[in-house]
């Protein structure tokens, strides 16, 4: 992977977060589904930060495999975007730019703002404001008012950010290749994200289990799977390993590749095949 002129966007589910042990948005989308609901459930919601959260933001927390390939990507300057659907901060933790990384549902990483005045803090303020006080079980409160510090976090698919949507709706990405790790389903925006793609764009899919809605979202004239077996951890549809690291390299010309299973182990598989 020499090519510098190579550009790959890796659209980042949230569905290898439970075999990672990350926390994932449902762990807090019923006590802050608003800011009314969140205000009434700021002591409980703080407790779980402060458990999942401000370990992954102290870095006390080991990459994965999945975010060692996508930091592989970027050390090799061939990462454009990095889509995430998750709030857990991880991406941020990489030595991956910021600039690289749009979100979906925001982050825990930035911005916190002021539930009553809107103050929003600054980055050299989220320490002493926020996080030490999540830390010292303590409820962050406003500097400007002492009102409730919320983080800027989406908990609805109907209020996605409006920097990742530009993405969805504007002209086509000018990518190479979309990796797509870990998603669940393709509910709007993500399904409109895997469509923005120029008509020689390689996709990859790389997931837990197979989704019938995204293979046949492929369509008919593109590759499809030619196994039943959609559950172990060494199915891979579409092409073999050899063939996986040609799309990956553009090597072949294939427009769709699809690996089912362990997705932290075939991404294992994957970095070890395109380091070699």
């Amino acid at each position: 992977m020499e090519d510098k002129n190579l550009k790959i966007a890796v659209l980042l589910g949230d569905d290898y977060n439970e075999s990672s042990n990350l926390p994932s948005l449902s762990d807090l989308e019923s006590l802050a589904y608003d800011t009314e609901n969140y205000i009434n459930n700021a002591k409980k919601f703080n407790e779980i930060v402060k458990e999942k959260y401000y370990p992954i933001y102290k870095r006390e927390l080991e990459k994965t495999d999945v975010h060692k390939f996508i930091s592989f990507l970027n050390e090799k300057d061939l990462l454009k975007y990095l889509f995430t659907q998750n709030i857990d901060m991880m991406e941020f933790q990489t030595d991956i730019p910021k600039e690289k990384i749009i979100t979906s549902y925001g982050s825990f990483y930035y911005p916190k703002k002021c539930t009553s005045c809107d103050n929003v803090l600054t980055e050299e303020e989220e320490e002493s404001y926020y996080w030490n006080k999540i830390n010292d079980n303590l409820l962050p409160e406003c500097p400007k008012c002492n009102n409730l510090l919320q983080p800027d976090i989406k908990f609805s698919p109907e209020n996605i950010e409006e920097n990742f949507l530009n993405y969805c709706e504007a002209d086509k990405l000018d990518v190479d290749l979309l990796i797509i790790i870990g998603l669940k389903n393709e509910t709007y925006p993500f399904d409109q994200l895997i469509s923005n793609v120029p008509i020689n764009c390689a996709r990859l899919l790389i997931n837990r289990h197979n989704i019938d809605e995204f293979i046949s979202y492929f369509g008919d004239d593109e590759i499809q799977p030619n196994s039943s077996d959609s559950t172990t951890a060494e199915s891979y549809f579409g092409k073999s390993e050899k063939e996986i690291k040609k799309i990956v390299e553009l090597g072949g010309n294939y427009r769709d590749v699809v690996m089912i299973g362990d997705i932290n182990k075939n991404i294992d598989i994957l970095l070890n095949q395109i380091q070699a």
